[in-house]
């Protein structure tokens, strides 16, 4: 039998003294909210508060059977061919749309007419936004069929690099004459 040198000792403590410490180190919480943390910056920077503007228009899509909006008198309500050029999204592409499902009188003096739709945007590379919109409607009586409208846009979910996107818009400068309509947005989106 060979005897151990006191240096072969030696050098094993140290060595086994190192493995020790480095599993003690690499187990304990530090390491793994150092792990959350990069994780929580990296989510942090995508889902990052950008401003949103555009311009949109719109036109009746006589394809799709008209929303009865009951309170109101029986209006028929139009689903809507949204059309239109905003940031992160770019120029709208078909099947971009505003489809109501709901209807309220909410003031009839003056006449404003609550109307909720869902919609969807597609942008140029397929992906999409969907959002829920909840516009206020305000008819120009003196004219046969045009007026404003105030709302807004939330945005609930999407496609692609709009997985999880979060935001909101309000319409700026809205009014229809017909079934068109135009408006402006302004606000913000997270993806």
């Amino acid at each position: 039998m060979t005897a151990i040198s006191k240096k072969s000792i030696l050098v094993l403590f140290k060595a086994s003294l190192l493995v020790t410490l480095f599993i003690g180190v690499s187990c304990t919480s530090e390491s793994v909210s150092d792990s959350d943390t990069m994780y929580k910056n990296t989510k942090e920077k995508k889902s990052k508060e950008r401003p949103m503007k555009g311009n949109f228009s719109n036109t009746a899509d006589l394809s799709v059977e008209p929303f009865i909006c009951g309170p109101a008198g029986d209006i028929p309500l139009t689903t809507n061919r949204l059309f239109g050029n905003v940031t992160h999204l770019g120029k709208l592409q078909d099947g971009s749309f505003g489809e109501p499902f709901e209807c309220e009188v909410v003031s009839g003096d003056p006449f404003i007419l609550k109307v909720m739709y869902n919609t969807k945007y597609v942008t140029p590379n397929g992906d999409e936004l969907y959002g829920l919109s909840e516009t206020f409607v305000t008819p120009d009586f003196t004219t046969e069929n045009s007026g404003t409208f105030t709302g807004s846009v939330t945005i609930v979910d999407g496609t692609g690099r709009f997985a999880d996107a979060e935001g909101r818009w309000d319409f700026v400068n809205a009014s229809y004459d017909g079934p068109n309509s135009t408006w402006e947005i302004d606000g913000w989106i997270s993806y």
